[in-house]
Parts: structure tokens; C-alpha cells; sequence
């Protein structure tokens, strides 16, 4: 039984029954019924703590991404990332990243990559763990994966959730 308790329960049923219950209910109430459910089921606490992993995700990134311009010596991503650094973090923020490119010392780089890209890997997974949570109470499905297997699918994921994001869907 879900949590929420006017969400109905869905887990018997198929891909094939969505396109039925659309057919018979119709594209309104079917809109209707996702926005009740999402909003019974507290889909705006989940998308905020989805939103806060994906911000603390890219902490990390930083850090790895200034950790493979200092191990490989890239000067041209070097200076990109210096121009992107003061033109999306204008003022402190930009100046604090431009300070960690230039002061990056290649000893220190590959240990700032590795850390970086665990970092990314450890909150990418506790952001997936939550939008499987998140789907799981929105859909009424009740969870039945031990915690190993719940952790090692949304490391999976959020290790792999970029290849399909960079790819171009129309090309």
C-alpha cells in the first residue's frame, strides 16, 4: 500500500495499460489525475531534494574537471574555463574559481580529478536513490529492492546518466 493514500496503486499494472487508460479516461483527466497524484504523493519535496544532489553534484565536477586541466595541462580548457568561470559566477564566486585554475599545481591535479569524480559518483547516486523514491511514492509502487541493489542501480545511473544526456536525440 503506498504512502500516500489517495494515490492509487499501480503496480500490477503493464506499459501497455497507460495507453488504455489514456483511450478510455482521456488526455484531461489523465493530466488532471498526474498533477493530483504528484501533488498528494509531495512530488515538490522530491523534486527539491532532486534539485539539491544535482547542485551538489556539480561541486565536484568543478573540482574534477579543474583536477584534468592541472594533471593533463590543457591550456585552452584552461582559459575556457577561466572565461566560463567569470561569465556564469560573475564577481567572489568566478574570481574563486579562476584563483583554484591558476593556482592548480599538476602534483595536486590527478588527486583533485580522482576525488572529484568520486565526489560526483557518491552525491549522482544519492540523487538517483531519491528520484527513485520519488517515482516509487508517486506511482503508489511499493519498494521491494534490498538496499544493496537499490544503491548499486543509481550508481549505475548516475555514472551513466550523462552518455545518453550528450548525445543528440534529433542526429
Amino acid at each position: 500500500m503506498s504512502t500516500a493514500r489517495s494515490v492509487p496503486e499501480t503496480r500490477h499494472q503493464g506499459a501497455g495499460d497507460a495507453r488504455d487508460q489514456l483511450r478510455r479516461t482521456g488526455t484531461a483527466q489523465v493530466f488532471r489525475d498526474a498533477v493530483t497524484r504528484f501533488r498528494v504523493a509531495d512530488g515538490t519535496s522530491f523534486a527539491r531534494t532532486l534539485g539539491h544532489s544535482s547542485v551538489l553534484t556539480l561541486v565536484p565536477a568543478v573540482i574534477a574537471v579543474i583536477g584534468l586541466v592541472t594533471t593533463f595541462e590543457l591550456p585552452g580548457l584552461k582559459s575556457l574555463l577561466e572565461d566560463a568561470a567569470q561569465s556564469f559566477a560573475p564577481g567572489p564566486a568566478g574570481s574563486i574559481l579562476t584563483e583554484a585554475l591558476a593556482r592548480a599545481k599538476p602534483s595536486s591535479g590527478t588527486s583533485a580529478l580522482f576525488l572529484g569524480l568520486a565526489g560526483m559518483l557518491l552525491s549522482g547516486t544519492v540523487g538517483m536513490t531519491q528520484l527513485e523514491r520519488a517515482a516509487n511514492r508517486i506511482y503508489g509502487v511499493e519498494e521491494e529492492r534490498t538496499p544493496r541493489r537499490r544503491y548499486g542501480l543509481a550508481f549505475a545511473l548516475a555514472g551513466t546518466v550523462n552518455i545518453n544526456m550528450s548525445t543528440d536525440p534529433l542526429g
